[in-house]
């Protein structure tokens, strides 16, 4: 038989560890390295919502810009799954909204919106600068290349007969089959005019 000193040693120890452990746990966390992270040729991003699941971002777009919201958890660090409500941590079952807020822990700090840049017709994601909800990003030169890539959409669907997504004008989500059916016949035109006067009128720094 153990001591009663033993005994209630024994429990004091095992508290300790597990306030320790729960410490832990509550204070685990992860950041994103800094870095820049392609997200592709502007003419490919212009839905209002595009999860971007290689590179573990949700873009954003309105009248006023782009924004970028991270989809890694901040947590346990793995990529979250874009789902219609939520964005779901499947490593520790944490829940984040889609603006970022923590909807269901053990996660606690919301994900981060990052900045971003414009270089040769591209859009990059800086992970090494955290923004406020708020921010949009846009050029000139790339607003030009959207109206003008809009027309130019628009005149080849009524010249040839094909159906512009609504998502492609910056409409809705990136959903549907009508977006795949658009993208086989898009292909006869990927050499076209259309990428021509995209490449020209979207200038780099």
């Amino acid at each position: 038989m153990f001591s009663k000193r033993f005994r209630s040693a024994i429990a004091a120890s095992a508290m300790i560890l597990v306030v320790l452990l729960l410490g832990a746990c509550k204070s685990r966390s992860y950041s994103r390295p800094p870095g820049l992270l392609n997200l592709g040729e502007v003419k490919t991003l212009l839905f209002e919502k595009q999860h971007i699941a290689d590179k573990a971002i949700l873009l954003y777009r309105d009248d006023q810009g782009w924004s970028a919201l991270s989809t890694r958890s901040t947590y346990s660090g793995c990529d979250l799954t874009y789902q219609d409500q939520i964005l779901l941590d499947s490593c520790s079952d944490s829940r984040f909204a889609h603006d970022g807020r923590v909807l269901r822990g053990p996660a606690s700090r919301p994900l981060p919106w990052f900045g971003l840049m414009y270089k040769d017709n591209r859009l990059f994601v800086d992970t090494g600068e955290k923004v406020d909800a708020s921010y949009r990003f846009t050029t000139p030169e790339i607003e030009k290349a959207i109206k003008e890539l809009r027309r130019k959409l628009a005149e080849d669907d009524s010249a040839r007969g094909v159906k512009i997504p609504q998502i492609l004008l910056g409409e809705g989500d990136q959903s549907g089959s009508e977006l795949d059916q658009f993208a086989e016949e898009l292909d006869e035109l990927s050499g076209s005019e259309v990428t021509k006067m995209t490449d020209q009128a979207v200038k780099p720094y």
